[in-house]
């Protein structure tokens, strides 16, 4: 990506990073999504994808990787469902295996995907009513697979760390970025 640069007369080039205080290198986006695919290829129940809403190409893949392996996609939360609306807008991706929340029992757990908020542990996302059981259609259940595909972003350890013990409260499988 930064082959766009080359020929350019840069005087300055700056980014954040969440990891900028850790030595080596971080993992490609390419590498990252080949590997959330296999963990939703080979989830044995319902996969809980839970990201940044505003990791727009991570979420259009997440939305190629269901149709790939035949699931349905429920969006959760707010700016996760604006986000998408702005996805479907666009045509950016197939959105048609895109259904309500309201339809959960319709499918067998193993053919559904969630893409939801929350990887933070913000207090009224939709991963966190989940894993306290405030949430009014989704209650966890042992076969699920939930991924925290994020970083956690510095000052947020404390929020992830409580909402990483609620989730393991219901004996899912949780993976993280360090997984």
């Amino acid at each position: 990506q930064y082959e766009m640069f080359k020929d350019r007369n840069i005087l300055l080039f700056t980014m954040d990073s969440t990891g900028i205080d850790k030595p080596g290198f971080s993992p490609s986006e390419a590498s990252i999504l080949k590997n959330i695919d296999g963990i939703v290829r080979d989830a044995p129940g319902r996969i809980i994808l839970a990201t940044f809403a505003s990791q727009v190409e991570r979420i259009i893949e997440f939305l190629k990787s269901a149709r790939r392996y035949g699931k349905k996609v429920l969006i959760e939360g707010r700016s996760m469902r604006n986000n998408v609306e702005i996805i479907k807008h666009l045509n950016l991706v197939d959105t048609s295996d895109i259904v309500s929340i309201e339809e959960i029992e319709k499918y067998p757990p193993n053919k559904i995907m969630i893409i939801a908020t929350g990887a933070q542990g913000e207090e009224f996302a939709a991963l966190m009513r989940m894993s306290n059981r405030t949430h009014k259609y989704v209650r966890l259940q042992r076969s699920d697979t939930i991924v925290l595909s994020s970083s956690v972003i510095p000052g947020n350890d404390r929020a992830v760390e409580k909402l990483k013990d609620n989730l393991f409260r219901h004996d899912c499988k949780i993976i993280t970025y360090l997984d």
